[in-house]
């Protein structure tokens, strides 16, 4: 279990630089912070680790008679006859990356980059934390282009270890790192079997793998030691290494912070926390990943289809979108007489927000379209609605244009907030939906999060939706 407290301000830790944004050279810094955890352990620690960590066989009654050597990209000189000398049962590649596993595209036409390439977007787009279409398209790119230069190059690892003995100076173990911010790429593993183990047979090959977990590296390590501590920490704040105390992570209160927490939050607790809200609500439904920052309860009520539990940089919220489809929407305000809602109270609470806007046939919302100042109070959106229920239908992009210059003359949207809507549509063709939404967001600030603790964030969850859906005559 991660015991560390606080997420204190990341530029602290010994492994983080000031400015380092960039995730170009992040595998190198985490094998790099490995190391350097490795050579602060003392002797009989290291020897320990090492047997563990490496699956080799060092005298632990007497650590001293060892010596180790660590490089990082740069092999050590002589390298080429230092393997050879040693046995290949003690040659090994060390393989490590969040998921302790390769890509499984063994076997894969390595000139194909066709079905490469339709095989790692389909990779990165379900197993890894990468979003959004160019960024997927980025990580494809960077991969086939290791592919080639797997081919046309030499094997560079990561990071090498050699074990000696110390008064033969005769190598015993050579140990050669290969560490990855995703999942292992099986091109890569055999070409350093091959060119910086020199082991062919494939039987060999397999025999002399260790894959590992960074979490397995971390719970080996421990967090004893001030290195070891901070590598753990240093993990942790990188997204890679479970952290259990809710309240500590809440805590984070600088820029940075406020990402980390964000991802912390949304990665090791959001799906949990919507599977018991929706186990107290005994509401059936599929849960899934919405997005980078929400998590999503899918249900099949009439005018209510997803719960969603959002994380950004400021606070936690829940969403409730009733009446988010034309469809939808009517039978919401058809069955608005059978609410028992004290819309007063919702409204004052800033929790519930008219959301009228306009949506693409068979696409997405018009942005410019939104209206959330309709009217002073739901009540009164509610009682337009059902006294305006021939607007709620599909219409032209001109007929749009005309009903929001109606929205005008009464004194519903302004002059800007018309002018957008008319830029958008303007000269337009496709037909639009007409959506009077009713948006709840009730919402959490991290400070009140930290000082609550998440027993009572989950009773508060549950009261929230319960208390929201009985009001929209979904929930007895």
């Amino acid at each position: 279990m991660n015991t560390y407290q606080g997420l204190r301000d990341r530029h602290l830790n010994v492994f983080i630089n000031y400015g380092e944004r960039s995730s170009e050279y992040l595998e190198n810094n985490i094998t790099k912070a490995f190391i350097n955890t490795l050579q602060s352990l003392d002797s009989a620690r290291l020897v320990e680790v090492s047997n563990e960590l490496f699956r080799i066989e060092l005298d632990e009654r007497d650590p001293e008679k060892y010596s180790f050597s660590f490089f990082l990209q740069k092999k050590p000189s002589d390298y080429d006859k230092i393997v050879d000398a040693i046995p290949i049962k003690n040659r090994i590649l060390f393989a490590f990356c969040p998921d302790g596993k390769s890509m499984g595209i063994d076997g894969m036409d390595s000139k194909d980059e066709v079905a490469i390439r339709k095989y790692l977007k389909d990779y990165f787009s379900k197993h890894t934390s990468i979003t959004g279409e160019q960024s997927v398209e980025d990580a494809i790119n960077r991969e086939i282009e290791n592919i080639r230069k797997i081919h046309n190059h030499g094997s560079i690892p990561d990071g090498w270890v050699l074990i000696s003995e110390k008064t033969s100076a005769k190598c015993l173990y050579v140990i050669a790192m290969e560490n990855k911010r995703y999942d292992l790429n099986p091109f890569q593993i055999n070409n350093h079997l091959e060119k910086s183990l020199h082991i062919f047979n494939s039987s060999e090959k397999k025999s002399q793998i260790v894959y590992r977990k960074f979490s397995d590296i971390v719970d080996l390590l421990g967090n004893e030691s001030y290195m070891c501590a901070s590598f753990q920490e240093y993990l942790t704040i990188l997204g890679f290494y479970r952290i259990d105390d809710f309240e500590a992570v809440c805590s984070a209160d600088t820029k940075d912070d406020s990402k980390m927490r964000k991802n912390l939050l949304y990665k090791y607790f959001g799906e949990q926390l919507l599977k018991d809200l929706a186990l107290s609500l005994k509401i059936p439904g599929i849960i899934d990943a919405r997005d980078a920052r929400t998590w999503r309860l899918k249900v099949n009520w009439p005018y209510l289809k997803e719960i969603n539990l959002v994380f950004d940089e400021q606070k936690a919220y829940l969403s409730f979108a009733f009446g988010a489809r034309q469809s939808d929407s009517l039978v919401m305000i058809n069955n608005a007489n059978k609410w028992l809602i004290d819309s007063k109270d919702f409204y004052s609470s800033g929790k519930i927000m008219q959301s009228f806007h306009l949506q693409y046939y068979r696409g997405r919302n018009i942005k410019e379209s939104y209206v959330a100042s309709f009217f002073n109070s739901i009540d009164d959106y509610i009682s337009y609605w059902i006294n305006h229920k021939t607007l709620i239908r599909k219409r032209s992009p001109e007929e749009a244009i005309i009903l929001y210059y109606q929205f005008l003359q009464d004194g519903i949207i302004t002059q800007d907030e018309y002018g957008s809507l008319f830029n958008r549509l303007n000269g337009k063709k496709n037909p639009v939906l007409t959506i009077p939404e009713i948006l709840y967001e009730p919402e959490w600030q991290y400070d009140t999060l930290a000082a609550i603790g998440i027993e009572q964030f989950e009773s508060e969850l549950f009261d929230s939706s319960k208390m929201i859906l009985s009001a929209f005559g979904l929930y007895k």
